[in-house]
């Protein structure tokens, strides 16, 4: 159960961009100037010979996600994956963590890079590379979306 945050929070601070620690396959990589994810779960209206829906199908569990990392980090980050990097799925972690405030540990499981696009222009900002990313599912604070996940082994017949 998370702790009560104190109002006035006078022990700690809030959390930052600072305060994330972002780890892909248990490599800590700080040259992250932006991450995103979204999960989302789109359940249809089930009609029948009424004006009323009549109930609704659970949906689609659909995860995406984004991030940019900087020139040096993201050729790291591609060379640590090797050959195939774009097939290869990764383990990411996303902790948030400050004095005075529970950690937040979020989990993108299964996640794989989708495209690598790159944008550069004249002026004094690093240069980056933005990773689209194909996400299997997000444990926010390690809690399932779903209550019947899926897991153990399926027997075919």
């Amino acid at each position: 159960m998370p702790t009560p945050v104190q109002y006035p929070l006078v022990n700690g601070v809030y959390h930052a961009f600072a305060s994330v620690e972002i780890k892909w396959n248990g490599v800590i990589y700080v040259g992250v100037k932006s991450i995103n994810y979204d999960q989302q779960l789109v359940p249809t209206k089930v009609r029948g010979a009424h004006a009323e829906a009549i109930g609704r199908t659970r949906g689609d569990l659909d995860a995406n996600g984004d991030f940019e990392l900087y020139l040096q980090q993201a050729n790291q980050l591609i060379t640590d994956l090797g050959a195939g990097y774009m097939e290869k799925v990764l383990g990411t972690t996303v902790t948030y963590s400050e004095n005075g405030l529970d950690t937040i540990t979020d989990e993108l499981v299964s996640i794989r890079i989708q495209q690598i696009s790159d944008g550069h222009s004249q002026g004094t900002d690093a240069l980056t590379k933005k990773f689209t990313l194909n996400i299997m599912k997000v444990l926010h604070n390690g809690l399932e979306p779903l209550l019947n996940p899926l897991g153990g082994q399926t027997v075919q017949q």
